[in-house]
């Protein structure tokens, strides 16, 4: 790619969170499809024991 010299300088001043923000559904698309998360509570689940009484 081959970018003049203005356009060199506003992309090495934008930092990694916006391109981040960019690029996100191009990382979704890349991976295969919509990323699952199962969600912080079912991992907290299966580390803490739980007791059942009968």
């Amino acid at each position: 790619m081959k970018l003049s010299a203005d356009e060199r300088r506003l992309v090495l001043k934008v930092s990694a969170a916006p391109i981040d923000c960019l690029l996100s559904d191009v990382k979704i698309a890349a991976a295969g499809g919509r990323r699952r998360r199962a969600g912080f509570s079912s991992a907290v689940r299966r580390q803490v024991p739980v007791r059942t009484f009968k």
